[in-house]
């Protein structure tokens, strides 16, 4: 469940899909057929020697998508919408289903958002896609010598919730943590579809919530039920203490989700695995509620993977006998090399 970002070397990266799946309650009911579709922004300015192109906005490619199923239908239902950020270069033609690649940390890098959009193949009542985005508040400004500070991330999972309470008229999909660049004097903006990584600077961003929803072009489509949208975080146990390195595997995590929402009944809406940046201080797990983050270039860092499932409804934490035990972690001292 974790990783190595390289600062002086290259790192390799392969893009995979994670399927989340649930047993099914209606033996009659067919197997389903899955497809999507690429979304990619529109270049609309080129770029020059020491400046980036410009690409059309989130808000523009969604009228784009939206505008074309009202003539053209979609393939089916749709069961979720990512966005995934892609490396770009001026020097290649983009390819959005390219599955692997490197990065280079002391380089300068470009990044492009993909909405990527899933399909359950079949006939269904035509739908559109929104998106709507939830940005934490910044609570003290950045200063000469320190860093801006922002309400921490679970902040965030409470004004989601509170829009996803007000609405009748649209279908949820899923739920993603997405790390949005700051810029120096602007803050953040969640509606461009592209940003630059520096090699030789920091950059900053924060996490925001991204909520995928359709709304139906057919009057006559009954309402959906209002949510209580609520997320459940489960970190990686660590196995050996200040470690950066020694965590539980996907399996042993995946088992603490299933065991938690056996016990508490809970409705899932929707899963993800977000990677975070571990801390460098004594407790590597320290910032996992943060809602900001720096990327520091030519430096080295870890990763982790969480699994954050979002419900509907709040639960009553389970005793811990009806849990998976916590297996206590080591002191890195009393390790010995064998």
């Amino acid at each position: 469940m974790t990783y190595k970002e390289y600062g002086e070397g290259r790192t390799y990266y392969m893009r995979c899909l994670r399927l989340w799946i649930v047993p099914r309650t209606e033996q009659s009911r067919p197997p389903q057929r899955l497809d999507y579709i690429n979304l990619v922004p529109t270049e609309v300015e080129s770029g020059g020697l020491f400046v980036s192109p410009k690409y059309e906005t989130l808000p523009d490619i969604l009228r784009r998508y939206n505008s074309h199923v009202r003539t053209h239908p979609a393939p089916g239902r749709v069961l979720a919408v990512e966005s995934q950020e892609m490396k770009a270069s001026r020097y290649h033609e983009f390819y959005p289903d390219r599955s692997y690649w490197h990065e280079t940390g002391t380089a300068n890098k470009c990044f492009l958002f993909v909405i990527r959009i899933f399909f359950e193949v079949g006939s269904y009542d035509p739908e559109e896609v929104g998106l709507a985005d939830f940005l934490p508040e910044l609570i003290v400004e950045e200063g000469c010598f320190s860093s801006p500070l922002y309400e921490p991330f679970t902040g965030v999972i409470a004004k989601a919730s509170s829009w996803c309470a007000a609405q009748s008229t649209v279908r949820f999909c899923n739920a993603q943590t997405l790390e949005i660049k700051c810029k120096s004097g602007k803050g953040p903006d969640s509606q461009v579809m592209s940003y630059t990584e520096h090699g030789q600077a920091l950059t900053r961003y924060v996490r925001a919530l991204r909520v995928a929803y359709t709304v139906y072009l057919q009057e006559g489509v009954p309402q959906s039920p209002r949510l209580n949208l609520q997320c459940k975080t489960f970190v990686p146990v660590q196995l050996r203490i200040g470690s950066r390195r020694h965590f539980e595997s996907l399996t042993e995590t995946k088992k603490r989700v299933e065991a938690w929402i056996r016990a508490t009944g809970a409705r899932v809406l929707s899963c993800e695995t977000p990677a975070m940046r571990l801390s460098w201080t004594s407790n590597p797990l320290a910032n996992i509620n943060r809602s900001d983050t720096t990327n520091r270039g030519k430096r080295m860092e870890h990763w982790i993977f969480l699994i954050r499932v979002y419900v509907d409804g709040n639960y009553t934490e389970p005793p811990p006998e009806e849990l998976p035990p916590v297996p206590e972690p080591e002191d890195a001292k009393y390790c010995s090399i064998h």
